[in-house]
């Protein structure tokens, strides 16, 4: 797959910096498991999980992928908006993974909270705006990735 960008708004740089640590701690663990499971470390490794080669190497290229993303929103400056290369698979969970263990859950804590003032009105607005955006982010680029899979497949 080729390299593509998302444009990251300034005020969704934040969001995206806690999913990509979420990210790179998944696919590191499941990394780690794959390596112990490998080296004949079966007791560590999660029932009924048959790993190889292929899979540590797999999962080594998530982690690589999900670094990459995490160093370049951890080297943005603060109030500044950022500009995102890496393959549209891995920026599309990026944004899916802020849309639904970031954006959402803060979502949901204002709205539970009440009774409703100005303030609250404004931070909902504001999340349901970065979770619109994200989505939709997310949709683009998973689109993005299926047509150069179906490409892939097609040429060969």
């Amino acid at each position: 797959m080729s390299e593509h960008t998302l444009e990251v708004p300034a005020e969704y740089v934040e969001p995206l910096r806690v999913a990509a640590l979420v990210e790179v701690q998944g696919c590191g663990e499941m990394l780690a498991s794959n390596a112990e499971e490998l080296l004949g470390d079966v007791a560590k490794a999660p029932e009924g999980h048959d790993c190889d080669a292929a899979d540590v190497i797999g999962t080594a290229g998530l982690v690589a992928e999900d670094v990459s993303i995490l160093h370049q929103l951890i080297g943005c400056p603060e109030g500044q908006a950022v500009t995102l290369r890496c393959e549209p698979s891995a920026l599309a969970h990026t944004a899916e993974t802020a849309a639904r263990k970031v954006l959402e859950p803060r979502l949901s804590g204002e709205i539970d909270c009440g009774p409703f003032n100005e303030e609250a009105v404004e931070k909902i607005g504001q999340l349901s705006a970065a979770l619109g955006w994200a989505t939709g982010e997310a949709a683009r680029l998973h689109a993005v990735a299926g047509a150069e899979i179906d490409a892939e497949r097609a040429a060969a």
